[in-house]
């Protein structure tokens, strides 16, 4: 039997990435992605509801995400998913927590004057 583990999302970074380096000398760059989702509840009323996802990117792109993105760039994000594990401090617990491994991510927002990206182009004078 094969399996698939593949995703694709498109969303906003919550906060500018944050790049760090092994000790192998290879970036890792994480983020998060708000990912909202608007509906219509049962009475009719207009709702949305957020996500929120961790992801991480590896090598090259974890270091050009430092250089491009911002908190409240769009991207779009393909990936697998993979699970961490460490065992907690405090309690001895062993804890989990799910990330997205980006192995693509295409930049959604145009770049402001600023050089942060943002969801609106820049007003031309």
């Amino acid at each position: 039997m094969s399996y698939m583990n593949q995703v694709l999302l498109v969303g906003h970074l919550t906060r500018n990435p944050e790049c760090r380096y092994t000790a192998g000398g290879h970036a890792v760059a994480g983020f998060s992605l708000a990912l909202n989702r608007n509906y219509r509840d049962a009475k009719g009323e207009p709702r949305e509801e957020v996500c929120f996802v961790e992801v991480e990117a590896f090598g090259e792109l974890a270091e050009s995400l430092r250089s491009y993105l911002g908190k409240g760039s769009m991207v779009y994000v393909e990936g697998r998913l993979r699970t961490s594990q460490w065992r907690d401090k405090r309690s001895g617990r062993i804890r989990h927590r799910l990330k997205v491994a980006a192995q693509r991510i295409d930049f959604l927002s145009p770049p402001s004057r600023s050089g942060t990206f943002q969801d609106e182009p820049p007003d031309r004078p």
